[in-house]
């Protein structure tokens, strides 16, 4: 038992570990994943405790971020309203008529009750909260492309 403290202990102090940072209001971890195999479309949202990750393609299909971005506190408290205005028992109803064309799977953790549902990709019910989640990453997309060089300008603005 007490290896196991120093090696926590140690780890925690290593160079290069960080704390997980957290977002006040963002209590809930949330993966979002649309495939819509026909056309190899794929699609995955994951928020972290205020981390917000996506990824597309390949990286998507495999679960796996390309970027990420920190929410800030108003998000969290839109994701939040928007989590708590699903009806999560009558997602779950209709899990079985579900079909693998144009699915969501969403998945839900860190509330007192954890959420694992499939939904078809123009259920209602979940389109609020994907169109949410769409406009962060647009932001985030606006916020990259506002950093690049305008027509006619360098990017290395140090020399003339």
């Amino acid at each position: 038992m007490t290896s196991l403290a120093l090696m926590l202990a140690s780890c925690a102090a290593a160079p290069g570990v960080q704390a997980p940072r957290g977002v006040p209001g963002c209590e809930a971890a949330v993966d979002v994943w649309w495939a819509d195999p026909s056309k190899a479309r794929f699609e995955f949202i994951r928020l972290d405790r205020g981390e917000f990750g996506w990824g597309g393609g390949i990286d998507a299909f495999d679960r796996r971020t390309t970027w990420g971005t920190t929410l800030s506190a108003e998000d969290c408290a839109r994701v939040s309203s928007e989590l708590a205005a699903i009806d999560w028992s009558a997602l779950a109803a209709k899990m079985d008529s579900v079909t693998e064309d144009r699915a969501y799977i969403v998945i839900v953790t860190g509330l007192p009750d954890e959420r694992r549902v499939r939904v078809q990709a123009d259920d209602t019910a979940i389109t609020n909260l994907r169109t949410m989640l769409l406009a962060i990453a647009a932001r985030r997309l606006e916020g990259t492309l506002d950093e690049l060089p305008k027509a006619g300008q360098r990017f290395d603005q140090t020399r003339d």
